[in-house]
C-alpha cells in the first residue's frame, strides 16, 4: 500500500504540472492580443485589393501566356519545377523578345546583338523545324514580315487565319550584290509522300538585295489555309541567298494554281541556296478558312485529294510525331 506521503507527493505533481499548463495557455493567448474584428479584417482586405488593383493599373495589358514569358525569363530557375515550366522555356522565343526594342528597325548586327538569331533557332528546334525540317542554322538576317501592319511574324506563335490572309510587306537587310530567295511553305499537309513534302504558299526568285518587288514570282501568295482535322500548321518563311542570279527552270504558278506540293529540301539543294533568314507562325482551321475556300469553289473542309500529287495520308498533329 501506498503511504499517505507517497500520495501527496503525487497528487502534488498532478496538480503543479495541471496549474503549469493552465499558466502557459494563458500567456499564450495574452500574446496574441485581441482577436480582431469583422469590421477591421474588412478594412485591411479592402486596403489590399484597392493596392493590387493600383499595381495592375501601372503596368502593362499583357496575356497569360504572355505573363509566364516575362516571368520565366527573368526568373529561369523556375523551369526546375515542372516539365511545364522547362516546355515554355523552349518555346520562349516565339514571342516578342523581353527588350523593349522595335525589330523591326533592327540591323543586322543588332539582331545578332541582342541574341534573337539564337531565339528563332531555339524556337525551330522545339516546333520540329530543326533538324527534322531543315539542317540547323543560326538566322543571320532580321527578316521583318508583316501582315497589314499590324500583325508581325516572330518565332512560331499561334495567329487567327484572318490576320495572315492579306500578302504581307517584306523587310529586310540584303547584301546589294546578292541575289536572294523568298518562300512561305507549310510542312504540315494532309497528303504527303515524304516528310519534306511542302505546299508552296509563295516564293519569289532572284531578289536583287532586298528589293522584293523585283524579284521573279515563281508562286503567287495563297494565305495560310490548313484543312479541317489536320490539326495546327506551321507556315514558315525562310529567305536564302543565292548564289548569284540563276535561271529556275519551275512552272511559274498564279493565285489560281494549286498544285503546289514540292520537295522543298531538294529546291534548295538543287539551287545551292544557303537559308540566312527565318520566322515561321501557327494556323489550324477555322471558319475564315472554311469561307476561303468556299470561295475558291471547293468543300467547306478544304481537303481534295486531287489538289495534291501524293497518296499517304498522315493522321493530323502530324509534325508532333515527326
Amino acid at each position: 500500500m501506498l503511504s499517505t506521503r507517497t500520495l501527496g507527493r503525487g497528487l502534488g505533481k498532478v496538480c503543479g504540472s495541471t496549474q503549469s499548463y493552465a499558466t502557459k495557455a494563458k500567456k499564450t493567448v495574452a500574446a496574441r492580443g485581441p482577436r480582431p474584428t469583422a469590421e477591421s479584417v474588412h478594412v485591411r482586405r479592402v486596403k489590399r485589393s484597392d493596392s493590387r488593383i493600383a499595381r495592375i493599373a501601372r503596368q502593362k495589358i499583357l496575356t497569360p501566356t504572355l505573363q509566364n514569358y516575362l516571368a520565366l525569363k527573368f526568373h529561369p530557375e523556375k523551369a526546375k519545377r515542372s516539365k511545364t515550366f522547362l516546355n515554355l522555356v523552349k518555346s520562349l522565343g516565339e514571342f516578342p523578345t523581353k527588350y523593349d526594342i522595335d525589330e523591326s528597325k533592327l540591323t543586322n548586327a543588332e539582331f545578332a546583338e541582342y541574341h534573337l538569331g539564337e531565339e528563332a533557332a531555339t524556337s525551330a528546334e522545339y516546333w520540329k523545324i530543326f533538324p527534322k525540317l531543315l539542317e540547323r542554322f543560326v538566322p543571320g538576317v532580321n527578316l521583318q514580315v508583316k501582315h497589314a501592319d499590324t500583325t508581325s511574324i516572330f518565332r512560331g506563335h499561334f495567329l487567327e487565319s484572318m490576320k495572315v490572309r492579306e500578302k504581307p510587306s517584306i523587310k529586310y537587310e540584303g547584301k546589294q550584290d546578292s541575289f536572294y530567295t523568298l518562300m512561305l511553305v507549310d510542312p504540315d499537309i494532309p497528303l504527303k509522300t515524304v516528310m519534306h513534302d511542302a505546299w508552296n504558299h509563295y516564293m519569289v526568285v532572284n531578289v536583287p538585295g532586298n528589293a522584293v518587288e523585283q524579284g521573279q514570282v515563281l508562286a503567287d501568295w495563297i494565305p495560310p489555309s490548313p484543312p479541317k482535322e489536320t490539326g495546327i500548321h506551321r507556315y514558315i518563311w525562310l529567305l536564302l541567298e543565292q548564289p548569284g542570279k540563276t535561271t529556275f527552270t519551275e512552272t511559274a504558278r498564279p493565285s489560281s494554281d494549286f498544285n503546289r506540293v514540292f520537295r522543298f529540301d531538294e529546291f534548295i539543294s538543287k539551287y545551292k541556296l544557303k537559308p540566312v533568314g527565318l520566322c515561321f507562325h501557327r494556323t489550324q482551321f477555322d471558319q475564315d478558312v472554311a469561307d476561303l475556300y468556299t470561295g475558291w469553289g471547293s468543300t467547306a473542309t478544304g481537303f481534295h485529294k486531287s489538289d495534291y500529287r501524293a497518296k499517304q495520308i498522315i493522321k493530323p498533329r502530324q509534325y508532333q510525331d515527326m
